[in-house]
């Protein structure tokens, strides 16, 4: 007796439903989940801080009347331009280097 062959059968139902399991392959978005809900030009970073200066900052925001972001973007800035006023302009990395 000869073996039937049942790929037209429940076990082609089976196969194809299993086969089509999960999400699709496509990806629909460009930006990353760390950027969803940030102003074009923003990127979220994370940074460690010694606890005092953390409460410093979170004071000043709070005299100041600025968010914590503002407070720390102002001091960047600062740091940023007065090392280019004495070091000159910082260069840019090179292209194949991964961070």
């Amino acid at each position: 007796m000869a073996k039937k062959d049942l790929s037209t059968g429940i076990d082609a139902a089976i196969g194809s439903a299993i086969s089509k399991r999960g999400r699709p392959k496509v990806h629909t978005h460009t930006a990353s989940a760390a950027s969803a809900g940030l102003a074009p030009g923003l990127i979220r970073a994370t940074f460690v801080l010694e606890i005092v200066e953390h409460d410093r900052v979170k004071a000043l925001s709070y005299w100041t009347r600025a968010s914590q972001s503002e407070i720390v973007q102002k001091a960047i800035t600062k740091f940023l331009t007065d090392y280019e006023k004495k070091n000159g302009a910082i260069a840019p990395l090179p292209e194949k280097v991964e961070l």
